[in-house]
């Protein structure tokens, strides 16, 4: 785990794929957030037991505990902690189990801009509404884009 500032959002990552987790490690340090990295479901509950975090960031498809008992999981014990779900093979039936769970999907391969700008609206958005002290929180939607701009944009 690396950490670029005391004030810096942490984020809570799990992706079994060793390559496409360097990546986003690396990419999400760029942004100035603060990275834990799991490479499945039951190291993300460890992880997300002994600490806070800003956000979720999830593949879907894992071994052991995988992304969709992960969200709901984490979703019992935190209702308002904003999830991004990554995946190659969603489906629109899948997309409406996320939204349940107030989660949104991006698929693989990611478009990283928009990814990034998604990731900086709900932190921004949790920063507002925990009156400005950097801790995200999110509505009942995730904050942010719409489902469908969501489904629309992030597949590229």
């Amino acid at each position: 785990m690396a950490t670029q500032s005391s004030t810096a959002a942490r984020v809570l990552l799990v992706e079994d794929d060793p390559t496409v987790r360097g990546l986003l490690i690396r990419l999400m340090q760029s942004y100035g957030l603060e990275i834990a990295s799991a490479e499945n479901g039951n190291q993300a509950m460890q992880l997300f037991e002994q600490e806070t975090y800003d956000l979720l960031l999830t593949d879907l498809y894992m071994p052991e505990m995988n992304g969709w008992e992960l969200i709901r999981t984490i979703r019992e014990r935190d209702p308002k902690l904003p999830i991004i779900a990554l995946s190659a093979y969603a489906t629109p039936e899948q997309l409406g189990d996320l939204e349940s769970c107030h989660a949104r999907l991006f698929s693989k391969p990611l478009n990283f801009r928009v990814l990034h700008a998604y990731i900086d609206e709900l932190l921004r958005a949790g920063s507002k509404a925990a009156g400005g002290k950097g801790k995200a929180t999110a509505d009942k939607t995730g904050g942010g884009l719409s489902s469908q701009h969501a489904r629309g944009v992030a597949r590229l």
